[in-house]
């Protein structure tokens, strides 16, 4: 099945570097090519993307990997920011573009593990090892919880290690999502436990 991002227009700022997060996302109004608006989106505005590490690229194919998976995350969007928007924002030192944004969604509420079930930790943990995404940690889940769907976000590191494409990396990855401390994968002790 062929997923095509929809692109946005950011039209207003709503709020300006999230907390808690390493990238600062901003909460922005976008709207389509008719001008309609759209909501808000939560935008990550990366600097210094190369061709090694593309945070946007990573973030749009682990949200199409999760649509096709039927893993639950927020609608996205590619977010054209223009020149101006991002002097407001402070981020000067980056490039009018397109940024990968996911709609706000209303109501979240912080991850308790113990409400999840068995299966569903599998599948978190099962998609993060398939997709090298060493960022959903005990000490930052990347997970939302609407009321009984639990919906994942932040994918901008998935991919890691993954330049060589070789076993040692991949090794590396499993060690570090596996390792026993507060970066170890959120899901990782109950399933250890299991």
């Amino acid at each position: 099945m062929y997923m095509k991002l929809p692109e946005y227009k950011a039209v207003a700022i709503s709020q300006k570097n999230i907390v808690g997060g390493s990238s600062r996302p901003c909460i922005l109004e976008v709207e389509n090519e008719k001008g309609e608006s759209q909501g808000f989106y939560v935008v990550k505005i990366f600097k210094n993307e190369s061709e090694n590490n593309n945070s946007t690229l990573n973030e749009a194919l682990t949200w199409a990997l999760c649509k096709e998976f039927e893993l639950k995350t927020p609608k996205a969007a590619l977010v054209y920011v223009d020149d101006l928007f991002l002097q407001q924002l402070g981020k000067v030192d980056n490039e009018a573009g397109c940024y990968f944004g996911t709609q706000l969604l209303a109501e979240t509420i912080e991850i308790n593990l113990n409400k999840l079930e068995i299966y569903e930790l599998e599948n978190i943990f099962a998609f993060d090892l398939f997709v090298h995404n060493t960022d959903r940690r005990n000490n930052n889940p990347n997970l939302l919880l609407i009321k009984d769907e639990v919906y994942l976000i932040d994918h901008e590191k998935a991919f890691a290690n993954t330049e060589t494409n070789d076993e040692k990396s991949h090794q590396e990855c499993c060690q570090h999502i596996t390792q026993n401390s507060s970066n170890s994968h959120i899901c990782y002790a109950k399933l250890k436990k299991k």
